[in-house]
């Protein structure tokens, strides 16, 4: 979202220091050639399943964050804690809980009693199929980034060729010029502010969905083939970028602060004062040694 706004914010300012022509840009013939002819070509080159696709894509590379690998480590260091001390069955419960329909899958397969090799296979088929769907939604993108200009050049030729066909009024012919440049700058400017950064961030997100998830078989393995929670914890703090784990680092030191501080604060129970060793005097009805005569029976 903070891309498409500077983009827009530097559309503007450049329109609005062309001063009063800026107008003049906006033409409905160069867009249907430019555009129009853009998308015709992506139809011709790809599915047209995948073609329908764009406004969905555009709308996930516009709103759509990294997967968190930090959030999925966590999920991952819990579920392993609950399968040592509990038992695998217990993955079943903690899948319940989960948003992550890929995490849910596995973790399923664990309880499951699936082999090690076989959850891995079966996730990684899965993740093969993820990264052709990915990879024709970016191919898309950047073909349509490589057709836009070409459209663009192709506006301003087939321009060219009506305004020197019609030579009869040389007063009108430098604003028709500009016009028919009109299409060149909405080819390049499509490809490059729209096209190609759309596919830049596709590649980006898909690139780090698949490195988390690859990261997710291989500790849904270790968890099957029985690696202890320790092991977990430490390989999946590895696996965070420095920056993380400075703060997981920091924010577990903070955590035992308090509970340190806690436990220093909390108010010490007060002992019960000792019962004198001669609580019950001697008399009459007592023994010497401080007992009932009738108690020795």
């Amino acid at each position: 979202m903070l891309g498409l706004g500077a983009v827009v914010i530097f559309v503007l300012l450049v329109l609005s220091v062309r001063g009063g022509g800026a107008w003049s840009l906006f033409d409905a013939h160069a867009f249907l050639i430019v555009f129009g002819g853009t998308v015709a070509a992506a139809a011709l080159a790809f599915p047209t399943s995948v073609v329908f696709r764009l406004p969905r894509l555009l709308f996930m590379a516009i709103t759509q964050d990294s997967l968190r690998a930090d959030v999925m480590a966590a999920q991952l260091v819990k579920a392993s804690q609950r399968v040592q001390s509990q038992g695998r069955l217990a993955a079943v419960g903690n899948a319940r809980d989960l948003d992550d329909a890929f995490l849910r899958t596995g973790l399923g397969m664990v309880a499951d009693g699936f082999e090690p090799r076989e959850i891995q296979a079966l996730l990684e088929t899965e993740l093969d199929a993820m990264r052709a769907r990915h990879r024709l939604g970016i191919g898309l993108y950047e073909s349509m980034g490589g057709f836009s200009p070409v459209f663009g050049i192709l506006g301003t030729v087939e321009a060219m060729i009506a305004i020197l066909g019609n030579l009869s009024n040389p007063d009108k012919l430098g604003p028709e010029i500009a016009l028919a440049m009109v299409a060149t700058l909405y080819g390049v400017a499509f490809a490059n502010l729209l096209f190609l950064p759309v596919a830049s961030r596709l590649k980006k997100l898909s690139e780090d969905e698949l490195r988390i998830r690859q990261m997710t078989v291989d500790i849904l393995v270790n968890i099957q083939e029985g690696a202890k929670f320790e092991f977990i914890r430490e390989r999946m703090r590895l696996s965070l970028p420095p920056a993380t784990r400075r703060t997981i680092a920091a924010l577990s030191e903070r955590k035992r602060n308090r509970a340190r501080r806690a436990e220093v604060e909390a108010p010490q129970p007060v002992a019960a004062p000792e019962e004198p060793m001669d609580a019950y005097p001697h008399d009459e009805n007592h023994g010497q040694d401080g007992y009932d005569d009738d108690e020795m029976y």
